[in-house]
């Protein structure tokens, strides 16, 4: 008997797996596929859930991808309405015209630069109590 098995084992198997008498959707699938032991069914079912997550996120990265191609070309146009006048007026008032990191260059601004230490001091205590003139009436 090589490559071959005896029908009545398959029966037996079958009949193991899957209740006799019931019709399910679940008994067109294989019998090997069936009888996997829980650890395989619960593998591959994290298996099948990571497929279709990366799936997921390829397709939303190339949405993000195609909808940035096209956010940069209407950018390019809402620049190219504004007069030279509007954007004197924009510059003028700190409005950014680009948004661009600093980080690694110079800025000559002295209140961007400004920066601070906190240097701790040691406290002082005062006394409260046991003062003069804390028991008089305040005339008012």
């Amino acid at each position: 008997m090589s490559g071959t098995t005896d029908p009545s084992v398959l029966k037996a198997a079958r009949e193991k797996c899957y209740q006799v008498g019931r019709v399910s959707r679940h008994i067109t699938r294989s019998f090997e596929g069936a009888c996997k032991p829980s650890w395989v069914k619960h593998f591959d079912t994290l298996h099948d859930k990571r497929q279709r997550l990366a799936r997921t996120l390829q397709t939303n990265i190339s949405r993000t991808a195609a909808s940035a191609k096209e956010d940069g070309a209407a950018d390019l146009s809402y620049d190219a309405e504004l007069s030279p006048e509007e954007l004197q007026l924009m510059a003028a008032m700190g409005i950014p015209m680009g948004f661009d990191t600093t980080q690694g260059k110079h800025i000559d601004d002295d209140g961007a630069n400004a920066g601070a230490v906190k240097i701790k001091s040691t406290r002082r205590t005062r006394q409260y109590m046991n003062r003069r003139r804390t028991n008089e009436k305040i005339s008012g």
